[in-house]
């Protein structure tokens, strides 16, 4: 928020500090002040106001409080008195309002009364009428005062509503009564009513959305902007002016599903101090009949419809010195809190009872104003001293250290890590299919955010779309909860690339990357099972390829899943390139890697290789004949790897070739030639034996 040193000065009799050094006070303080500009004799602060300080300080007086409770100077009275010195008698609520036209008319001439017809999303709405203005330029000083804050000057009444809200933080409205038909409403939008902005910007509403309306068409947004129809223009001379309290959250989610951000709504989706709309109308008549004439021809109408109730908060002064570590004394802190604008009572035994202001809707229980204390007090006056307890070792976590020694393999296989959101899409969740698993989200904050994400694999496809824009070759991995049946942790990996012509290469490429990880566990033991059931949890359908997708299994339990992605699938994430992606149980990975391994130490005795190819059928499995291989191997084969697949014009019609590489050790001799060739034997034996396969020799 922008701020004008000399408006701010305007508060206080005392000269504040130099603009630097209150910018620094500020920051030290209260909110970050992000930029400090001169400007046409002048100085603009940009301040950062938190989001929970957005209710009160989004406004010059809300700054100028926090200035006076730093450096415990005294603001002037910012009562104003209405010029005319007409009474105000705001109109008692009564049940009855609601039901028809409000009975006590502000000018019969004019318009017929107020209706709010939605009492839980307008807790306030002040209405007061002005006639006989004279609309034209603002006078210098107050255009001065709005465009060195970047405001756009239009005219007096305009300007002057504009004015009030940057002073008070309350926004307001001007509306011209002549062009009013009937009764103000306070009113939902019927479903595709229209309105046309201030801004000539046709927006179509809907039910959810809170409007001003008369008898015949809508007024305004209520809390957002204000429509065409009522005006004020040159030609105006009689306006009625608005004041009111929103309920912030329908108008936070009315200016987002519009797209319509404004500094009205910025506020009321803030939430407003309810008493604060009386001030601002008060003010606002003052100065529209000081700058454009005329004369309030009645007592403003005020339906308070929700009062906020302020309880007292009890306060410890030894839990105050506990929290902040400081030894503040009681006279101290009632200062503090006297000059944050609370009363107080003070108690037997060191408790305080304090009433925060109205303004302040954030403080609300004790460590609140704790909080306070320090901040207006310095937390740089708080000294820094040993700690009171013993410091021990802390227990050794054998999770952590497993979850960082997976992310160190997996970097070291060149991996790298990603951060998803634990939210899926529609189209992501279109890969489950009707499961009755997946949890919807009431209120997402965006469509792309409506469920839980029952896998990691979308947010690593959307993770490789956008970066096979800047590389050719990707590797991925992320350890995360997931929401499907349950809970649950998943580690899922991804790869990727450009060069890659066939979904198979990327298919080996990750599975070769998944044996070594699983592998320098000391989990051997694994093996890919292709008779995977189509509901199976760890298979989105539509998302693997049919013949390129596996389960992982250890034993008779599974761990995972990999795949190949399925070409459409590709296409629905935008990934260019061939894809595969793998999805493991982390929880039972940890559980099988923390178990007892039996150390087996490395031969000394020199490993012998042989190569065997065998045409196979192109329907039959890797992992049939390796099965085969492994089996008839014995003791002494302790590893057989595919390292080729080919098809081609010189085998025939529906074979292919498998090649493996077979090691052969001992742990007790060399092996000798004579020795391996007879296990070679035995191996090419047992391969044979199907006669649809046959050894290449």
């Amino acid at each position: 928020m922008r701020v004008s040193y000399n408006w701010l000065q305007s508060f206080f009799a005392k000269e504040l500090p130099k603009p630097e050094k209150l910018a620094e006070l500020l920051t030290l303080h209260s909110f970050e002040v992000e930029n400090l500009e001169k400007k046409s004799g002048d100085f603009l602060l940009d301040i950062d106001v938190l989001p929970n300080r957005k209710h009160d300080c989004l406004s010059h007086i809300g700054i100028a409080r926090e200035i006076a409770a730093i450096l415990n100077y005294e603001i002037k009275n910012t009562k104003r008195e209405i010029q005319n010195k007409s009474k105000i008698h705001p109109v008692k609520f009564a049940s009855q309002l609601f039901n028809g036209v409000n009975p006590v008319k502000f000018a019969s001439r004019l318009f017929n009364g107020i209706k709010i017809q939605e009492p839980k999303l307008c807790f306030r709405y002040i209405g007061a009428i002005i006639q006989g203005i004279k609309t034209g330029p603002s006078p210098e000083w107050l255009k001065e005062r709005l465009e060195v804050l970047g405001q756009r000057t239009i005219n007096n009444i305009v300007d002057a509503v504009n004015y009030a809200m940057l002073e008070l933080g309350q926004p307001l409205h001007a509306f011209d009564a002549d062009k009013i038909e009937g009764v103000i409403m306070v009113r939902r939008a019927e479903n595709e009513e229209k309105i046309e902005t201030l801004d000539n910007e046709k927006i179509k509403l809907d039910k959810d959305v809170l409007v001003i309306a008369d008898n015949k068409s809508l007024l305004a947004i209520a809390g957002i902007k204000g429509g065409k129809k009522a005006e004020i223009t040159e030609n105006t001379k009689n306006i009625i002016l608005e004041a009111a309290n929103f309920e912030p959250v329908n108008i936070r989610k009315t200016s987002r599903r519009i797209g319509l951000v404004t500094d009205s709504s910025l506020r009321f989706s803030a939430g407003l101090d309810p008493e604060l709309a009386k001030e601002a109308m008060e003010r606002v008549i003052n100065l529209i009949i000081q700058i454009a004439g005329g004369r309030q021809s009645e007592p403003f109408k005020d339906f308070f419809l929700k009062k906020r109730k302020i309880s007292a908060i009890p306060l410890n002064l030894k839990k105050i010195n506990s929290v902040l570590g400081a030894d503040i004394s009681r006279p101290e802190v009632k200062n503090i809190l006297t000059r944050l604008g609370c009363s107080i009572k003070e108690k037997k035994g060191n408790i305080f009872l304090v009433t925060p202001p109205s303004f302040r809707l954030d403080l609300e229980i004790g460590e609140d104003l704790i909080e306070e204390v320090g901040r207006i007090r310095g937390y740089d006056k708080i000294t820094a001293c040993p700690a009171k307890v013993e410091l021990s070792d802390f227990p050794k976590n054998e999770t952590a250290v497993l979850r960082s020694r997976f992310k160190d393999r997996l970097k070291a296989l060149g991996f790298s890590e990603a951060y998803n959101y634990s939210f899926a899409g529609e189209k992501e969740i279109g890969f489950f299919g009707n499961n009755r698993n997946i949890f919807k989200l009431k209120n997402p904050s965006k469509p792309e955010f409506a469920f839980l994400r029952p896998s990691l694999l979308f947010g690593l496809a959307a993770v490789l779309e956008k970066n096979l824009k800047y590389e050719k070759t990707l590797k991925f991995f992320e350890i995360g909860k997931i929401f499907c049946q349950k809970e649950e942790e998943k580690l899922s990996l991804a790869t990727a690339s450009l060069d890659w012509r066939e979904s198979q290469e990327a298919f080996f490429e990750l599975k070769g990357a998944l044996c070594s990880f699983l592998e320098s566990f000391g989990l051997t033991d694994y093996w890919f099972d292709d008779a995977f059931s189509p509901g199976d949890q760890f298979l989105p359908g539509g998302f693997f390829h049919p013949y390129q997708a596996s389960e992982i299994k250890i034993g008779e339990k599974k761990i995972g899943l990999i795949g190949a992605l399925h070409p459409e699938a590709g296409k629905e994430f935008k990934i260019k390139g061939k894809a595969a992606f793998s999805e493991l149980d982390f929880d039972l990975l940890l559980n099988l890697v923390a178990e007892e391994n039996e150390y087996l130490p490395i031969s000394k005795y020199p490993a012998v290789t042989r190569d065997l190819a065998i045409l196979v059928p192109i329907e039959t499995k890797m992992a049939e004949v390796a099965d085969v291989i492994e089996n008839s191997g014995g003791e002494f084969l302790i590893d057989a790897d595919l390292f080729d697949v080919y098809q081609g014009k010189e085998l025939e019609e529906e074979k292919k070739n498998f090649a493996f590489h077979l090691i052969f050790q001992s742990q007790e001799k060399t092996l000798s030639d004579q020795e391996v060739d007879r296990l070679m034997e035995k191996i090419i034996k047992a391969l044979e034996e199907n006669p649809a396969w046959e050894t290449r020799k």
